[in-house]
């Protein structure tokens, strides 16, 4: 689900968006207590300065993860390693795509400055 605000502040436009990724699922192997919500708020600011004619010049400011939440968005699912051995890790923080299986979590605060020249 993803919500967005748009305002005009001082002549600038401001657009914030709040996204709720995913939610208080329970695995399908039975993990028993539910993740935290992943959710991220983005926010983005725009400045038009007008020059000649048609010309104007578009300041544009992104924020990506404005509160900098660190959520984990992978648990180990496996509930036995092989055959009969229970998985230790079972339910803990992993990833699937790095080496050494350390925990994946939400994209760090990114923020992105740019120009847009229209003419």
């Amino acid at each position: 689900m993803v919500h967005r605000t748009t305002i005009a502040l001082f002549g600038a436009v401001v657009t914030i968006a709040i996204a709720i990724i995913a939610g208080n699922f329970q695995t399908i192997d039975g993990f028993r207590t539910r993740t935290p919500v992943i959710s991220r708020v983005d926010m983005q600011a725009s400045y038009r300065v007008p020059f000649s004619g048609s010309v104007h010049l578009t300041l544009i400011g992104d924020i990506f993860n404005l509160f900098d939440e660190r959520t984990t968005i992978a648990y180990d699912q496996w509930t036995q390693l092989t055959g009969a051995t229970i998985n230790p890790d079972f339910g803990s923080p992993v990833t699937q795509v790095l080496p050494g299986k350390p925990p994946q979590f939400q994209a760090p605060r990114e923020i992105r400055l740019g120009a847009r020249l229209t003419f």
